[in-house]
């Protein structure tokens, strides 16, 4: 991995959390409070999962991605489940109607699952550890 590979996937990795972290306040726009509601949490839900869908599908048609094979659609409906249906739906009904140990239950529990993830599966290369 050369320098220009680290930084360039260092930027990405922060443009992903910066766009991320507006996950929260724009639920929270879309749904509004109980006392001024505006769209539906299942609808916010559904128009995330298909925005989300669509781009995915027009990235992975241009860099030319190959469809996963059987053995992977268990793994991925699961998946699906719990990142496009779940965290979303569950994210808009907290936010509709807040209360302190929601949020920040809901906050704490993106970084948990956010520092699970790269402990889980970062894994330093044999030679990057010896020069160091």
């Amino acid at each position: 991995m050369t320098s220009s590979d680290a930084s360039r996937g260092f930027a990405l990795g922060l443009l992903g959390v910066a766009i991320f972290a507006l996950t929260l306040p724009m639920t929270r726009l879309a749904v509004g409070d109980a006392s001024a509601p505006q769209l539906p949490p299942a609808f916010v839900t559904a128009g995330r999962a298909a925005l989300a869908g669509l781009l995915s599908v027009v990235y992975l048609r241009w860099i030319g991605a190959a469809r996963p094979v059987r053995a992977h659609w268990g793994a991925l409906a699961v998946c699906a489940i719990g990142t496009v249906v779940g965290f979303p739906l569950f994210l808009a009904l907290a936010l509709r109607h807040p209360d302190p140990s929601t949020v920040t239950i809901d906050a704490a529990g993106i970084e948990i699952s956010d520092l699970v993830s790269v402990a889980d599966h970062f894994q330093p290369d044999a030679g990057e550890m010896s020069r160091r």
